[in-house]
């Protein structure tokens, strides 16, 4: 910033705007503004990730705790063939996601 003549602060930039009779643009070019959304890209899809493999773990802690308690026999048996068919549609596509580009 600098003082101006008249005591107003005013930037070099807001000066050249004045003075220029050509538009000021974005200091990002093509490439790098595309670089940034490949960034973004890949920031929105290791999210995903983390969510996915937060599910895959309480599908997995929700498999052990069935596996492990001690309710008769037949309700144990179903509990854990749907925790399994969870447990592992979770992690089928947790993994997918992996291979996958969107």
């Amino acid at each position: 910033m600098r003082k101006i003549a008249t005591g107003v602060s005013q930037s070099p930039v807001a000066e050249v705007a004045k003075n220029s009779s050509t538009p000021i643009t974005s200091t990002f070019s093509k490439r790098e503004v595309e670089r940034n959304g490949e960034k973004n890209k890949w920031e929105v899809r290791r999210k995903k990730h983390e969510e996915d493999s937060e599910e895959v773990g309480m599908y997995a802690f929700l498999f052990y705790i069935s596996s492990s308690s001690s309710t008769s026999s037949s309700s144990s048996s179903l509990l854990l063939r749907i925790n399994s068919l969870l447990f592992t549609s979770a992690s089928l596509r947790f993994v997918t996601s992996l291979f996958v580009i969107n």
